[in-house]
């Protein structure tokens, strides 16, 4: 009995395998902000990142701890981080929301004064806590020079004209200055066409009929990245074709004995749909003759011997936008 005892203890003990050393309780550290970026966009400071949703030990994120982001005047080299620190002054951004799987990694977003850093070089960094309040590791640190504020361009306009739209503007004179011009066309989503210095630029657009959106903003490089202005007030363009083709050049005549035989250059505009002749007879007025003709050529038959005739020939597009008349010529009808 004693040993049937025996055997089923040490079964027992066999199936219950060993048991390691217990683990020590997660730190809940968040891995540090890899993409901090740091802009100066009109009066502010506008700092983003990616907020991490694992913490150093490979777990998800499951309750906020801290974001202590900071900025501070860049200390002589050789940096010192906590000299820097020592230095730097706390920037409160509220945790977002933890995103539920499979959200990916929410952005934050935060700006505030920058008047307090103007004329100084100043690092910015972050870094998060635990829901303990453990410090993890800092961010990688940007540096910026902070410039006294950049207007948003005014007096924006816009003229639609037969090789593209024409957008101007002004802005305070301001050293190192330069203009971004974004672009949307119809719901699309709006980009960048320009980097300037100058205050005009014309958009080689040659689509008509949709709507054109544009804003505007200065810029002007500083340390390592850009002081911008806030953007204009976007300028609607509606860019419709009322621009008529190129007036007919080259117009010579040939009379013969019951026709006059009329030849011209050919026109060169993309949406030319065909050419109009006008005839005056002596010294009366232009009178269209015909409708249009594709060729540019006209054999005219009706005419008189005898009579002296005058020509003068227009060019008119798709939509029925009309050249002006070309030099007229004239004959005598033998």
């Amino acid at each position: 009995m004693r040993l049937a005892f025996s055997l089923i203890a040490f079964v027992g003990l066999a199936g219950c395998g060993y048991v390691g050393d217990p683990l020590p309780p997660a730190l809940n550290i968040p891995k540090p902000v890899l993409d901090l970026r740091v802009i100066e966009r009109g009066q502010k400071i506008e700092a983003a990142f990616t907020m991490p949703i694992e913490t150093g030990e490979g777990l998800p994120v499951l309750n906020a701890g801290r974001v202590d982001l900071r900025i501070g005047p860049a200390p002589p080299p050789p940096f010192d981080l906590n000299a820097w620190l020592a230095g730097s002054r706390e920037v409160f951004v509220e945790w977002p929301p933890i995103p539920v799987p499979p959200a990916g990694a929410p952005t934050v977003t935060q700006s505030f004064d920058a008047q307090p850093w103007a004329g100084k070089d100043v690092i910015v960094g972050v870094r998060l806590t635990s829901p303990s309040g453990r410090l993890g590791g800092m961010s990688n640190l940007v540096a910026l020079s902070v410039i006294p504020p950049l207007s948003a361009p005014g007096h924006f306009t816009a003229e639609s004209r037969a090789d593209g739209i024409l957008v101007r503007w002004t802005a305070p004179p301001q050293p190192g200055t330069n203009y971004r011009l974004t672009r949307q066309i119809g719901d699309e989503p709006a980009q960048t066409i320009a980097d300037l210095p100058d205050t005009q630029y014309l958009d080689l657009v040659t689509n008509f009929g949709p709507t054109y959106r544009y804003t505007v903003q200065s810029y002007v490089r500083a340390g390592d990245i850009n002081a911008v202005s806030n953007a204009s007030a976007p300028l609607a363009v509606a860019h419709l074709d009322h621009f008529p083709p190129s007036v007919p050049t080259g117009l010579a005549i040939l009379a013969g004995a019951t026709t006059i035989e009329l030849g011209w250059d050919r026109n060169t505009d993309a949406d030319l749909a065909g050419y109009r002749i006008y005839r005056a007879v002596g010294d009366g007025p232009f009178v269209r003759l015909s409708g249009e003709v594709q060729p540019p050529s006209f054999r005219d038959a009706q005419i008189q011997s005898g009579q002296r005739y005058r020509y003068a020939i227009a060019a008119v597009d798709r939509l029925g936008n009309e050249s002006a008349r070309s030099e007229p010529a004239e004959v005598e009808a033998p």
